[in-house]
Formats: C-alpha cells, structure tokens, sequence
C-alpha cells in the first residue's frame, strides 16, 4: 500500500508514525524488523513527500531518530546510520541534510 504517495502522505501525517520508533526496537526480532521494513520503505519510495515531511517535522523527527542512533541494541544503531546516510543524501533532501550537518 505504499507504493501509493497519498498513503504514504497519510502514514507521514498519523500519530502511528511516530510509533514505528519504538518498534524498531522491539525486542521481539519479528516485530522489529517488520518495523523497520515498514519504517524505511516509508521514508525512501515518495521522496518529495518525505523531504517536505522532514522539513515540516525536523526537530521532532530528528530528536526520534537520534535516540535510534544511540541504542544499546547494534542492529539498529546500523540500520539507522546505515538509513540516516540514504535520506541525508537523497537530492529531495538537501536542505534537511544542510540543517542536519550545521546542528551536528
């Protein structure tokens, strides 16, 4: 269902969202993984919607995404940075990724 822009629009817009974080880190594998399937293939397949998300909810996101970056769990500290790199250097992103490097 996320091949479509409007659902993704929606799942971006929806207070569900932001529960995918602590799926993320679910400790059940399963959960956790879904998760994030379901996480990056929001955040990477509608590029423009995302980089007007991103903008729209930067400091939110980023105080989210952050705590991803310092889990005690490895996998997802890599999958985050390995996600994190993706969408800093998607085109669609620029200015995010300008305002992400100058707060660093």
């Amino acid at each position: 269902c996320l091949r479509s822009e409007a659902i993704t629009k929606r799942m971006l817009e929806s207070p569900l969202f932001w529960k995918l974080f602590a799926l993320v880190e679910a400790s059940d594998f399963d959960v956790a993984s879904d998760a994030y399937a379901t996480f990056k293939e929001i955040l990477t397949r509608h590029q423009a919607v995302v980089a007007s998300f991103l903008e729209a909810e930067y400091d939110k996101f980023f105080e989210c995404y952050n705590l991803l970056l310092r889990s005690g769990n490895y996998v997802s500290r890599r999958q985050s940075l390995k996600l994190l790199g993706e969408l800093l250097m998607d085109r669609a992103n620029f200015r995010v990724m300008t305002k992400y490097i100058a707060s660093a």
